[in-house]
């Protein structure tokens, strides 16, 4: 039985483990942590602070997912709150003043919260949070500092400030002579020095962020000593909720670590749906069985009769589709080839929209069958794109040109390489991409080291991607050369030369 704290910089290690001494402090919780972590029932997880900009947020299915295992899920201060607030009627927990605040609308903004701050192990803010200046607000009202009229006012220069420039000392300078946005004011802004003053000398007192956060550490340390202890709430919500967009998230952030790094359980995947000899056959029986309703043990002829039959009570079969509609999934030149009984078993398979739950044993039976030789081939394709883009921001994977990610999937697939896109997309969704686009993206991780093992001549995103500039590079070097020399055709210009 774990506690997960997720924090930084609302509170630091030491002072999370001075509550809770046995817990596993990690940083502030960004999308894919909680896939990571392995929670078990009756664990808990505390999130605190966040990340968002500049990074992807936990997403709020990813913390039904932990809840749906049954650990605890509990919010405060920061991003903790905010979700919290969500997702209550979920079952999440939340905790504190800022939680509160967000559940009853008086606060609805992400960027109340936000601060700017250092990177780990110090993780020092540097900049104040929007809930913090609004408490300080009341403090200083409630104790005759400023009146009322001035605090809307500071209030309203404090929420106009991008969060990450947000201190009393910037809403001061804003309202002075030299203020880019609100008109010189040396009444508020004596008072807004008036107001950093009282927030300087009682840290812990303005911090609203501070405090719910220890509040909700001694919440979770009374849980964790409670007898029984308390049950997430899973499996109560709506149906569906567990989408595709689930399954990925969960194929991305599962894996397994390796010498050349972590290989996901996505990147097997895809790898599998691209080049496995036997994808096509794989993806056929988990279409048909699921269409059927029958384990995909089941021999082949039933497999097909049966799916078949099933797919006609719903108004899938040859006499009810119109041409149009079947084209739309075998070309018609494929289809008098196959006959109208593989055509419409065809059909089924390219239309069919489903999710691999890559958690199923059975399903990974199927569709993921271990393989050393790819798990081999994924570690060497992403230590060689690692290689390569260290060289230059252009030779990342994800500067590689459509055309050139096409040609090597005809090619893996054995398509001519002028195939037009129809032909891809039939032959993506027999693999079962959802399209040639989709089949794209996936090889780009790949693309390099397939690139250099089918014996072709060497090439990088930057040598695919970008020759017109190099051939314009060239040009200039030329007339920077006064036409000194002249380059073979064909034979760029070795380093040190001029062309």
């Amino acid at each position: 039985m774990t506690v997960h704290v997720f924090a930084g910089p609302t509170l630091g290690a030491a002072e999370i483990l001075g509550e809770i001494d046995d817990c596993i402090v990690h940083p502030p919780i960004r999308h894919g942590d909680l896939f990571c972590l392995g929670v078990r029932p009756q664990d808990f997880v505390l999130i605190i602070d966040g990340l968002y900009h500049g990074h992807e947020p936990v997403r709020h299915k990813e913390i039904l997912d932990v809840m749906n295992s049954g650990t605890v899920v509990i919010g405060a201060a920061s991003m903790g709150a905010l979700r919290a607030a969500e997702l209550h009627s979920c079952g999440m927990r939340g905790v504190g003043r800022v939680y509160a605040m967000y559940r009853t609308g008086e606060i609805d903004a992400d960027d109340e919260v936000a601060v700017a701050h250092g990177e780990r192990p110090d993780g020092s803010a540097f900049s104040e949070a929007l809930v913090d200046m609004r408490h300080a607000l009341r403090l200083a009202g409630a104790e005759g500092v400023i009146d009322a009229a001035q605090a809307e006012a500071l209030l309203e220069v404090a929420r106009t400030l991008p969060y990450l420039r947000r201190s009393w000392r910037a809403v001061t300078r804003e309202l002075g002579p030299r203020g880019e946005v609100f008109p010189p004011d040396a009444v508020l802004a004596a008072a807004a020095e008036r107001v950093g003053r009282l927030a300087g000398a009682r840290p812990e007192e303005v911090s609203l962020k501070r405090r719910d956060a220890r509040e909700a550490l001694r919440h979770v340390r009374a849980l964790y000593a409670s007898h029984p202890r308390p049950a997430a709430v899973a499996g109560t919500w709506t149906d569906g909720w567990e989408t595709a967009w689930l399954h990925r998230w969960r194929g991305r952030f599962t894996g397994e670590r390796t010498a050349a790094g972590f290989v996901s359980l996505a990147a097997r995947f895809d790898y599998q749906r691209l080049f496995g000899a036997d994808q096509r056959a794989r993806r056929r029986t988990q279409v048909l069985a699921a269409v059927s309703g029958r384990p995909p043990g089941t021999p082949a002829r039933v497999l097909e009769d049966e799916a078949l039959r099933a797919a006609a009570r719903e108004g899938l079969d040859a006499g009810s589709l119109s041409d149009e509609a079947i084209h739309a999934w075998v070309p018609e030149r494929e289809r008098e080839e196959l006959g109208e009984r593989e055509a419409m078993l065809t059909l089924l398979v390219r239309s069919a929209r489903l999710t691999a739950d890559l958690r199923d044993p059975a399903t990974v039976r199927l569709l993921l069958p271990e393989s050393a030789v790819h798990h081999t081939e994924i570690s060497a394709s992403l230590a060689m794109n690692q290689a390569v883009a260290r060289s230059g921001y252009s030779r990342n994977p994800d500067q590689l040109k459509k055309s050139v990610l096409r040609l090597q999937l005809a090619q893996a697939w054995q398509l001519r390489g002028d195939c037009s896109t129809e032909v891809l997309d039939a032959a993506a969704r027999d693999r079962g991409f959802t399209s040639a686009h989709e089949a794209e993206e996936a090889l780009r991780p790949f693309f390099l080291r397939r690139h250099r093992e089918t014996g072709e001549d060497r090439a990088t995103p930057e040598s695919t991607e970008r020759p017109r500039m190099r051939e314009h590079a060239e040009l200039r070097e030329r007339r920077e050369a006064g036409g000194a020399r002249t380059a073979r055709r064909g034979e760029p210009a070795r380093k040190g030369e001029a062309s």
